[in-house]
């Protein structure tokens, strides 16, 4: 079945991944090799999360319920209930103690990891979609299919909310807790002040659903939509650029430096580009494949890039070099996500 998420343990040696068919599944990061499959849920899987232990696994599903698990033994250890219907997405505060859960049922709750204590439930106007807690853990921030609030967890009073159009797929909060980004199904990214919320910023990236949305160190908003394309939306200067190659639109980048930024051109191959001027410097590889998606270490010195064709490559940066070259079954007319470890020794590709 489709695989709904994707997570690292602590010390980045095992990958766990939720399906459509209700299983979570534990890699061997290093040898690639599955270790165990746990049927997590009798429906589908929607997300799966690593606790702060390293040790714990936690998971939601279409059975209403949440399923904590020994990461190690597969053997579940607890179940939490409380929900009436499917359990969309979960989420852990930033000191991994309290977890956030929203539904199908119209409602957020929190409670604590540790011993299942409820802390609040609060009622949301539909279905929740997607949850996020502020960096300070101190608000919880909710989406539905129509609205995001945010909520005070020590007092319980709603201190923010904003109507949406289109439904909520993804919300997350800026590093220094004043801003709350959301996007929704029609590829519209909203920017609002957590103390203001109908003051901010609604820009059109995409045309379809936007899936993931993430602050990066420059606080520059990262979004990511259906297709895996990707766009960074400068949030301070409210400036957003689509980078292109003559006359064709480049569809998916991602930040090496604040001076450089990779980018793909569909038949092109990769390209380096000056993220002020937008203009291309220089070629990473020449081959006319179409790279579908890329991700570049965390130090921006090694950059991995997936085609339609059935290749992933690793590239060495400052040399435009090519160091590493594997291949997978390609999917027709998918868009393949690919993902380096924050050291860049390990290469992850995504399937259907």
């Amino acid at each position: 079945g489709e695989v709904n998420s994707a997570e690292f343990s602590s010390d980045g040696d095992t990958l766990v991944t939720s399906g459509d068919d209700g299983s979570v599944k534990l890699w061997d990061w290093i040898s690639g090799r599955m270790i165990r499959t746990i049927q997590a849920h009798p429906g589908k899987a929607f997300c799966a999360l690593i606790a702060a232990d390293g040790q714990t696994l936690i998971t939601c599903g279409n059975d209403a319920s949440i399923h904590l698990w020994n990461l190690q033994t597969g053997l579940r250890r607890s179940t939490l209930s409380g929900h009436t219907n499917e359990v969309e997405q979960i989420a852990l505060s930033p000191d991994g103690s309290v977890l956030a859960s929203v539904s199908r049922d119209h409602s957020l709750k929190i409670g604590k990891l540790e011993d299942s204590t409820p802390i609040r439930s609060f009622a949301l106007d539909d279905t929740g979609t997607c949850v996020a807690f502020s960096p300070d853990g101190k608000t919880v921030y909710a989406g539905t299919a129509g609205s995001v609030s945010g909520w005070n967890l020590k007092t319980g009073k709603r201190t923010f909310h904003t109507s949406c159009l289109d439904a909520v797929f993804s919300v997350t909060v800026s590093p220094d807790g004043q801003e709350v980004a959301f996007g929704d199904a029609a590829g519209i990214v909203h920017l609002r002040e957590t103390g203001n919320p109908s003051s901010g910023l609604r820009r059109r990236l995409f045309n379809d659903r936007i899936y993931s949305l993430q602050f990066n160190a420059d606080e520059h908003l990262i979004a990511v939509s259906k297709d895996g394309s990707q766009c960074e939306l400068k949030t301070r200067s409210t400036h957003c650029r689509r980078y292109v190659q003559g006359d064709v639109l480049v569809e998916r980048w991602q930040p090496l430096s604040p001076q450089l930024l990779a980018a793909t051109h569909k038949g092109h191959g990769v390209f380096l580009v000056d993220p002020e001027s937008g203009k291309v410097t220089s070629t990473i590889t020449s081959d006319k494949k179409n790279a579908m998606n890329l991700h570049a270490s965390l130090d921006g010195s090694c950059l991995a890039t997936v085609t339609s064709g059935g290749l992933v490559q690793l590239w060495d940066i400052p040399s435009g070099s090519l160091q590493t070259k594997l291949t997978y079954t390609p999917f027709p007319n998918i868009t393949i996500p690919v993902a380096l470890t924050s050291d860049a020794h390990r290469i992850a590709v995504g399937s259907p």
